[in-house]
């Protein structure tokens, strides 16, 4: 099998991670240069950038070098995520097998909503948001639904940052709005996407929360407008928040 191509920074960066985790999470700038047969200058550019990004720290006194929390940031987002996706499959495919729509669950990172899953509808016209995808906060049934029950601290500091882009004539566009809208998804415990991020598509969502009392993700059902009647909109606000409270009440356990 023929090898891939890859970045050499982004090698190096591995190589380097890979050293001082197999080194007692404990490496000198000189070790980690012999390892890698990289020059000195080199190596310390790569250092200094992977430090911004947290990635490795430097003990200011030793100066030696170990993991950086970011790492154990999105290892835990990793595990969770992981062990969400076994218990909430299930849900998605009875969603999927009764109402024939592309269903989804997502969860928060980085100020965004990341589709960790989908089963997508039969149809040839459907929803198709692929594993990986992140998408806004601010106009998502499964962004909004999150944020709704997000902490305070949290649900403020985005209120106040968030981008506020009309992609549709539907999008809302201010903080003010998006705030009572906020108000009555806790009020429901479902949250909708009226063509908000793309015209012509419709979503309902609802959150999942732990033990805790903390949101860990959100499920949603997502259909063109055209194939979306009072009725079948109707249906979803009653299955969504339902399914999102029975996976609720299974996650009870965790925090």
């Amino acid at each position: 099998m023929k090898q891939k191509k890859t970045n050499q920074s982004i090698d190096r960066a591995v190589h380097i991670l890979s050293y001082i985790a197999e080194n007692g999470n404990n490496a000198r700038l000189m070790d980690i240069c012999q390892a890698l047969d990289l020059k000195k200058s080199t190596l310390h550019g790569i250092l200094v950038t992977m430090q911004v990004h947290g990635l490795i720290m430097q003990d200011p006194d030793t100066t030696r070098y170990s993991l950086g929390i970011k790492l154990f940031e999105l290892g835990k987002i990793y595990e969770e995520s992981f062990s969400l996706g076994a218990v909430i499959r299930p849900t998605l495919e009875r969603l999927s097998a009764e109402f024939k729509e592309s269903v989804h669950l997502g969860i928060l990172t980085e100020q965004s909503v990341l589709y960790m899953d989908q089963i997508e509808s039969p149809y040839s016209i459907r929803v198709a948001a692929q594993a990986g995808h992140k998408a806004p906060l601010y106009c998502t049934a499964m962004g909004k639904a999150i944020l709704a029950f997000s902490s305070d601290q949290m649900q403020e500091a985005y209120l106040e940052k968030a981008p506020y882009t009309r992609l549709t004539e539907n999008t809302l566009c201010t903080e003010a709005d998006l705030r009572q809208e906020l108000k009555e998804i806790r009020r429901t415990y479902w949250a909708i996407d009226n063509e908000e991020a793309e015209s012509g598509l419709v979503c309902i969502a609802a959150p999942v929360i732990n033990g805790g009392g903390k949101v860990i993700a959100a499920i949603g059902i997502s259909g063109p407008k055209h194939r979306t009647d009072e009725t079948a909109l109707n249906a979803w606000k009653d299955a969504i928040p339902a399914a999102a409270r029975d996976l609720s009440q299974t996650m009870r356990f965790t925090r």
